[in-house]
This record gives C-alpha cells, structure tokens and sequence, in this order.
C-alpha cells in the first residue's frame, strides 16, 4: 500500500505521518519492521531490499521516505524499475515531500496515480488558520477569545510548530482553573524581550560563537526558560539553515531566495551568513544529534540541562 504525503505545511502533515505510524505499530506490535530514508542516504537497491529481504516470521513493512523527489538518481531508478514489490499486502510504503514538489513529473503523476491514499497540505490561511487554532486549543478542553487568537496569528503567522509549541506553554502556565486563553496570557508568555534573547543565543551556536552561546544559554535556564522551548528554537532554526543552505549551494539567486524566504534584508543576510558556517555535513550531524538530544530528554533518560549544555560545548 502506498501512501503519498506532499505539501507546505510540514506539521500537519508530520502528524497525518506519526498518526500512520501508530496505527501499525499499534496492529502490528510484534510483528512491524519500521525503516526510514532521507534523501540523502536513499538508493533504490537499499530501498527495494528493505521489502525483499525475508524474515523469520512473518513480517509487515512499512518504510517512511522522505523527500525522494530531490535524490534524481533515486526517481530515474525507480520509475524504470518493476515496482510490484509494493503491491504485496505485507508492504506499506510513505512518500512525504515537503514544500514544493513538481506536479507536472512523471514521478509525483506516478505516486498520485499509484497511491491508495495521498493528502496535500498547503499553508492554512484565515478563517481556516483560526479554525485549525481553535481545534488545536480544544483538544486541551480550552477555549479561546477571538482577541487572543488574532494576537496569536500577528505574533506567529502560519507557523503551526511554534503556534502548537505556544499553545502548550500558555495551557501550562495558565492559572487560576479558567480554561478560556485572553488576549493577556497571549501576551505574557510572549514577550518580545525574551524571544530576542533566546533566538541570540541560537544565532550564537550556529555563528560557532561558542562562549556566547554557552553564556546566554546559563541565562535563559536561570530565568527558568524551558529546555522544550530552547530545543523548538534550535530545530526551527535548524530548518532555516537547511533550507537556505541548499538554495545557495544549487547557485540560486537572491532575489529567488528572497521570494521563498520573505524576511527583512538584515535578517536574511544574517541566515545566510550562518550558512557559510556550517556546511552541509556539519548541518546533517547537528540534524541527527538534535535528534538524539531530544529523544533522551524525552524519555527521561538524560538531565534535560546538562544534556543541552554537552550538546551546546561538543559544537
């Protein structure tokens, strides 16, 4: 069974993602063998492999790829090849594309074709933005006033990771027993001081400005700034470079970079320079490394601060 995930909004569609997931981890408990591929470490040989190989029981397949669209090499073997391997009852595959993908392929017409099931999700944008918040917030039994969710929407946009992050926090910290979000519990858990210090001190560790960072870093755990939140800044960020990377490595021109990138000039000459400081290898390591970092705090394997602080000193 192929299912084929593509579009903007990586959020919802990360979630569409966990939630497959976890319908067949939860069918299948003992019997699932999981595998992922990112673009990077994805090759058709390894990739068909992992639905030919034969257990000693019999096993459900299920692979995640990830942004196959990218690998050229990957799409030109795949749409030559005999792709019957997938139609077995025991194969379950998921294609997610993130961002921009080009309808007019033959690869993304075969998935559309081929796909039992396939979603696009776009970025939310007005009444269906609020909609979605709303939906969110009531899934912690809250509500929210109309002041406060457009407050939410100035502050955050469309940026369903941060606004989901946010929610959380708000929830958290709300007092007092009223389940209603005002405009002023927006407005206490966001103040603009405090975001400009911690996005300093990510812009510091991606600058290599160890000392910095690592000073910054003690502040915002003094003032009792949560380790979740500084882990969100750092993937966000993450994303960021990445992104930016990959345009400048292909030779893209400013004005395109700055047409998918709609930032002020002097914050997106500040990304790009961070992007001469860390190359595609270092970012890979950082991506796997936050990675690693997150699920030991997580699982509550590892002291959450002095886990972030070896994370911040091994950079």
């Amino acid at each position: 069974m192929i299912y084929f995930i593509f579009g903007k909004d990586t959020f919802r569609a990360q979630r569409k993602i966990s939630g497959i997931i976890q319908k067949y981890k939860e069918k299948y408990p003992q019997f699932l063998s999981f595998k992922k591929f990112d673009e990077e470490d994805l090759n058709f040989s390894d990739f068909k492999l992992s639905f030919l190989s034969q257990p000693m029981f019999s096993e459900k397949k299920l692979v995640l790829v990830k942004n196959a669209s990218k690998n050229k090499k990957f799409v030109e073997e795949f749409l030559k090849a005999d792709k019957n391997f997938l139609k077995g009852k025991d194969a379950f595959v998921i294609f997610f594309e993130e961002g921009e993908i080009d309808k007019n392929s033959a690869f993304f017409k075969f998935l559309l074709k081929e796909a039992e099931k396939f979603q696009e999700f776009s970025l939310l944008e007005g009444e269906k933005l609020k909609a979605w918040i709303k939906k969110e917030i009531s899934r912690y039994s809250f509500e929210i006033e109309n002041k406060a969710l457009e407050k939410v929407i100035t502050y955050f946009g469309n940026d369903l990771w941060q606004i989901s992050f946010e929610i959380q926090k708000m929830i958290a910290f709300k007092k007092g027993g009223e389940k209603i979000i005002k405009e002023k519990d927006v407005e206490e858990l966001t103040l603009a001081q405090e975001k400009i210090i911690l996005s300093y001190c990510v812009d510091c560790f991606f600058e290599k400005r160890k000392k910095e960072a690592l000073f910054l870093l003690q502040k915002e755990i003094d003032k009792g700034t949560p380790v979740s939140l500084i882990l969100f800044y750092l993937w966000k960020h993450l994303r960021l470079i990445f992104g930016l990377k990959e345009m400048v490595e292909k030779g893209t021109p400013y004005f395109f970079i700055k047409k998918s990138y709609p930032l002020p000039n002097f914050l997106l000459k500040k990304f790009l320079l961070q992007t001469k400081k860390n190359s595609f290898s270092e970012l890979k390591i950082l991506n796997q490394r936050l990675f690693e970092l997150d699920y030991l705090i997580k699982s509550g394997k590892r002291d959450p601060v002095t886990t972030l602080f070896l994370f911040f000193l091994q950079n």
